[in-house]
């Protein structure tokens, strides 16, 4: 495991306004500056799913944001289920929340709301 897994950041999840390659809907990240790699991704950097997107002019959004590290987003591609998570396709709501209890390290659990 290399350090930028233990480094804080925020993980992001996007909604975009209609399906693409292949019916996805959502982009999971992460990052250290949010703001700043958001920007980035409204300019065309980064995955390639948002830059289909800006090309075809498909708007999209930040529409959850959690505290974490590179390790933390790992577990959410992981659990993958992005609809779930979204505030804009599942209304009712999935929480998600960090149980130490475990171990030293964080286990992302979901709680229905």
């Amino acid at each position: 495991m290399h350090n930028g897994c233990v480094i804080p950041g925020h993980v992001y999840l996007i909604h975009l306004g209609k399906p693409i390659r292949g019916g996805k809907s959502h982009y999971l990240g992460f990052s250290v500056d949010v703001k700043k790699r958001i920007a980035q991704h409204r300019a065309g950097v980064g995955a390639h799913i948002l830059r289909d997107a800006n090309k075809q002019d498909i708007s999209w959004r930040v529409v959850r944001l959690w505290r974490g590290t590179l390790n933390s987003e790992e577990k959410f591609k992981k659990y993958g289920n992005y609809r779930l998570l979204c505030p804009i396709c599942n209304p009712t709501g999935y929480r998600i929340f960090s149980d130490s209890s475990q171990s030293s390290e964080k286990v992302l659990t979901l709680e229905k709301t």
